[in-house]
């Protein structure tokens, strides 16, 4: 799923013709948790109001109790966080004088870079895998197209 992502064709790549290199990241949620001070194992825990160990990444509440990077399970209420089967991170807003990007500084992250020009291959790769617009997306509009685009091909 991620390496979808890293994959897709950028803005700026239709306007000069050349891919821009992207970025995936494999987290291992439960040793990003065990770092930001959890000590049940690390468990990614329900994205909720209640929970009082996330309520400080509630916004406006940044200073209140800093805290590192968690990664968190975000209830399944919209179809494309079902269809994703992601852990999402729930970070504070860093201080003016903090690093801005905390999760990057995680041992529990690791950090690989597509070359621009692998991307297309990639993508068709990919594409016979299953990973495509419509098993990510699933909504109407990329499967329209699809459809479209394999099977629309010599009509007039």
């Amino acid at each position: 799923m991620a390496l979808f992502f890293a994959c897709e064709v950028g803005p700026d790549s239709d306007k000069t013709g050349v891919e821009t290199d992207g970025e995936f990241f494999v987290l291992h949620p439960n040793d990003l948790n065990v770092e930001a001070g959890d000590s049940d194992g690390g468990h990614p825990r329900l994205l909720s109001d209640a929970d009082g160990k996330l309520r400080d990444y509630l916004p406006g509440r940044d200073a209140e109790n800093p805290s590192k990077p968690r990664a968190v399970i975000a209830p399944l209420v919209f179809d494309r966080i079902r269809f994703q089967t992601g852990t999402f991170t729930v970070a504070q807003l860093p201080a003016a004088t903090a690093d801005p990007e905390p999760l990057r500084k995680a041992r529990a992250l690791q950090s690989f870079t597509i070359p621009g020009d692998t991307k297309a291959h990639l993508r068709e790769q990919l594409d016979a895998l299953g990973f495509n617009e419509v098993s990510i997306y699933r909504d109407l509009d990329r499967i329209a197209i699809r459809i479209k685009d394999g099977h629309g091909r010599g009509v007039a």
